[in-house]
């Protein structure tokens, strides 16, 4: 999978490829650049209408079934999976059945994001004319930069 197009679905977790101003996926809809499939989409825009109050319980629901929704499907979205078990709680069924899971890949993807961002920046230096004591001062940079992020947890301001 080509790492700059790498999505990752808003609902479901699934990896997919998916660039919006790319030639090779100019016959896709604008939507996949959130989710992987229109169920997911649609799964979305259910949990969203029935949280503002568009939907009643059993309209969600009954939309919901129509997409195929089960009490095995693997949602990443805690706002998704709340909607989902107080949707089909209304019958008592199904409470608590959905889970929300973090993908697995999620924390390895960003650290290779950070490397790969690394290696390009190098890989600029070193095609730029510079000498070899400045590409290894801008090694060193990205490097502390890279080590920095990681121990913040990709986040800039956590204290």
């Amino acid at each position: 999978m080509a790492k700059r197009h790498a999505k990752i679905c808003t609902v479901c977790g699934k990896h997919y490829q998916y660039c919006n101003s790319c030639a090779q996926y100019a016959h896709l809809p604008l939507w996949m650049s959130a989710f992987c499939s229109e169920k997911c989409m649609n799964i979305f825009d259910v949990s969203g209408r029935y949280n503002i109050g568009e939907y009643s319980k059993e309209e969600a629901k009954e939309i919901l079934d129509k997409l195929g929704v089960s009490k095995d499907d693997v949602f990443v979205s805690a706002g998704v999976t709340k909607s989902m078990n107080e949707i089909y709680s209304a019958d008592g069924s199904r409470a608590e059945d959905f889970k929300v899971e973090a993908p697995k890949e999620v924390k390895e993807n960003k650290e290779t994001v950070e490397e790969n961002k690394a290696e390009e920046v190098v890989k600029k230096t070193t095609d730029s004319g510079k000498s070899s004591k400045e590409i290894e001062a801008e090694k060193n940079k990205v490097s502390e930069y890279v080590n920095a992020t990681k121990k913040r947890g990709y986040r800039k301001n956590k204290e």
